[in-house]
């Protein structure tokens, strides 16, 4: 199964928790459906709960992997050099591209 990267389960989860700090309104409720939609489609669940356990368990052993041996690593697990990834359009950012270089 692909997996999103840390930086990006983070982010939807720091959206999705600061949008329940602000006052209900249309337009809260559809950024915080959309962050739902975007964890959800990003862990492989169907349910904000279920999303939020699964992007928080990717990042705990997302962290374990990284303080684990370096010579485990493949250059390949890092992602594109110089890149840093983005979320998905659907919480109004632009999605992670890599390009290879040729």
């Amino acid at each position: 199964m692909l997996m999103a990267h840390p930086t990006v389960l983070r982010e939807l989860i720091e959206r999705y928790e600061a949008l329940q700090d602000l006052p209900h309104s249309p337009q809260v409720r559809q950024r915080t459906a959309d962050v739902v939609y975007t964890l959800c489609v990003s862990t492989g669940t169907r349910t904000a709960g279920a999303a939020l356990a699964t992007a928080r368990d990717q990042l705990r052993r997302a962290s374990v992997r990284e303080v684990g041996p370096r010579s485990l690593a493949k250059e390949s697990d890092a992602g594109c050099a110089g890149e840093s990834p983005r979320p998905a359009r659907a919480v109004g950012i632009e999605p992670a591209i890599c390009t290879r270089p040729e």
